[in-house]
């Protein structure tokens, strides 16, 4: 049991370990993950999906789906791109009729979309939030206990079995006092009936007796 608990929580670590190295990487290699908030972009990015930008560096064309900022402290766009210009970038949503009005410059150019996750920005903004953070606090405190409900440590196994052992010999013990007991009781009244046979003899069989031992002597 105990090979198998570190077992598993060894893999568990790997896994941890293995996604936040991934994570890390990926990061210092320039990818962003963005969450899709207007449908300006459907049907193929919806609100809620997760988008995963690798950099742009000048490397894009049209057809791709950048994410931008149209200007030094807008917010971020993600449309695609329908013309490339010497003065910069045109876009439009897929969603939108006609195509967005600003030019945008390279530097503003974030990142170009390389995979989306449907829906899963949802979650990402659930545990950003205050809430989020508690329930994940919640969850790992439930996984620990089922843990220890299912695959019981070999302390707490053997513990139960010794105070099973220990009652029962703490019965046995009780069942041997009163055995006992109840012998010396019926030695006594044994001992008891003897004399008060005695006592309660006829005057002839006791006068026999002594006739006897006196005889004898």
């Amino acid at each position: 049991m105990r090979i198998r608990r570190r077992i598993v929580w060894g893999l568990l670590l790997l896994v941890v370990l293995g996604v936040g190295g991934a994570i890390g990487g990926f990061y210092a290699a320039g990818y962003r993950a963005y969450v899709i908030h207007t449908g300006s972009m459907e049907p193929t990015l919806m609100p809620g999906d997760l988008i995963i930008d690798r950099p742009a560096d000048g490397e894009y064309q049209v057809g791709d789906i950048i994410t931008f900022r149209h200007g030094p402290t807008a917010d971020l766009v993600t449309h695609r791109i329908t013309q490339i210009t010497a003065n910069g970038v045109h876009t439009k949503g897929d969603a939108n009729r006609t195509a967005d009005v600003w030019t945008i410059p390279e530097p503003y150019v974030e990142g170009v979309v390389r995979w989306h996750a449907p829906g899963l920005g949802f979650a990402v903004v659930f545990l950003k939030q205050p809430t989020g953070l508690v329930s994940i606090g919640l969850m790992l405190i439930a996984l620990v206990l089922l843990w220890q409900m299912f695959f019981p440590s070999e302390t707490d196994f053997v513990g139960s079995t010794g105070d099973a052992a220990a009652s029962s010999d703490d019965d046995e013990d009780d069942d041997r006092s009163a055995t006992e007991t109840n012998t010396i009781l019926d030695d006594e009244d044994g001992d008891r009936d003897d004399a008060t046979d005695v006592d309660e003899a006829p005057d002839g069989h006791v006068a026999a007796v002594l006739e006897v031992v006196g005889a004898g002597t």
